[in-house]
């Protein structure tokens, strides 16, 4: 009789644990296209504008315009970028200056003369896959508006259609985020102008995904990013069970997390726990544990536990140490992942010729959400 029901407790615990896992791994599929976001990426105009700077800081245009009698060669460099209102729908706008020299030859000689170029970049929002599928959002330059160039005594028309031309040539498309890189994998995704900002919406790969409730204010400067807690914890339960057993054959498996407002630096949370050992004579522990998203000095994110309650248990589970666990499994990995985004301006990253580094500022839990405020260090 013993022998029978410690077969069937072992079935139970099996049935059980494969039930969560194929739960937590189910597939949502692409998302469609008037998808409800449960996480969103919002980049201020300044953090765009520093971007972009470094990514095309240093771009030369060069060229010969042949006008018959008379030919230009134009040798510039771009100095600087600012963000400025677009006219265009979904595009942002880069007031740029370059500056260089205009050489003319002709019959007579050549004569050089230092010349200093004004535009405004219109450049188009787009969403695409790399060569590795991950989704990138870039700003491609599409169009050039308000060309102001002086040189006196020649005909404008042509060199001002041949700069735009060539201006467009040389300025790179820049890619301004990359969310897979984040280690956070998305089903959906959408970019727009916001606020003197870009606004981008994300459909994660939570098989129930549950929309955010209302959408953030663009920051004035730095980076804002939002999830919805209950599609962060459906995100950490797929990794947990993909990732596999840790030590002694366990599953940790987060099921629930409740942030609680906080001073910034700290977030109080609560957070459900089941450990799972389905191998052998298997069993399983609930818990829920009490600590708090904190912020370090190097501007990481990390979850600190404080105390640990036993929720339940099945029969005949062994002794297990939820901390340890939690030190080790993916739910501590899937929050830090997700809030300190990386894009083409993430730690260990390049913009042009500057390396950069992302650094978490505050920590907010808006109704149903984790939310995290950064900004992106480039350094030479």
């Amino acid at each position: 009789m013993t022998l029978v029901s410690t077969v069937v407790a072992c079935a139970s615990v099996t049935s059980h644990f494969e039930e969560a896992r194929l739960s937590a791994l189910e597939d949502p599929g692409v998302a469609p296209t008037d998808f409800a976001p449960d996480a969103e990426i919002l980049l201020s105009g300044s953090l765009l504008e520093g971007l972009a700077d470094e990514a095309v800081a240093g771009q030369r245009l060069t060229g010969t315009l042949d006008l018959g009698l008379v030919a230009f060669r134009t040798s510039l460099r771009v100095r600087h970028l600012a963000v400025v209102p677009a006219e265009e729908p979904d595009a942002i706008a880069l007031a740029a200056r370059l500056d260089g020299t205009l050489t003319a030859r002709s019959l007579l000689g050549d004569t050089s003369t230092p010349i200093g170029l004004d535009a405004v970049v219109e450049a188009a929002l787009g969403v695409d896959r790399g060569a590795d599928g991950a989704w990138l959002v870039a700003a491609t330059p599409s169009s050039i508006r308000q060309l102001e160039l002086e040189v006196p005594g020649m005909a404008r028309g042509a060199m001002d259609s041949w700069l735009q031309e060539a201006l467009l040539e040389v300025l790179p498309p820049f890619v301004i985020a990359a969310p897979d890189e984040a280690g956070l994998p998305v089903r959906g995704i959408r970019a727009h102008a916001s606020d003197g900002g870009v606004r981008i919406d994300l459909r994660t790969a939570a098989p129930r995904p549950e929309p955010l409730r209302s959408p953030a204010a663009m920051p004035l400067e730095g980076f804002r990013v939002s999830i919805s807690t209950a599609s962060l914890v459906q995100v950490a339960a797929s990794r947990a069970f993909r990732e596999g057993p840790l030590a002694h054959g366990v599953v940790v498996e987060p099921t629930s997390l409740e942030p609680l407002p906080g001073d910034g630096r700290h977030l109080p949370l609560a957070l459900g726990l089941t450990l799972w050992r389905p191998v052998g004579r298997g069993w399983w522990r609930a818990y829920e544990i009490e600590g708090a998203l904190t912020l370090d000095e190097a501007g990481g994110v990390s979850v600190l536990p404080d105390t640990v309650v036993e929720v339940g248990h099945s029969r005949g589970a062994l002794a297990a140490d939820p901390l340890a666990a939690l030190a080790q499994g993916s739910i501590a990995r899937a929050v830090e992942r997700t809030l300190t985004l990386s894009w083409t301006g993430a730690t260990g990253a390049r913009v042009g010729d500057a390396s950069a580094a992302v650094h978490l500022v505050q920590l907010t839990a808006p109704p149903g959400a984790i939310r995290a405020d950064g900004r992106v260090d480039l350094l030479r």
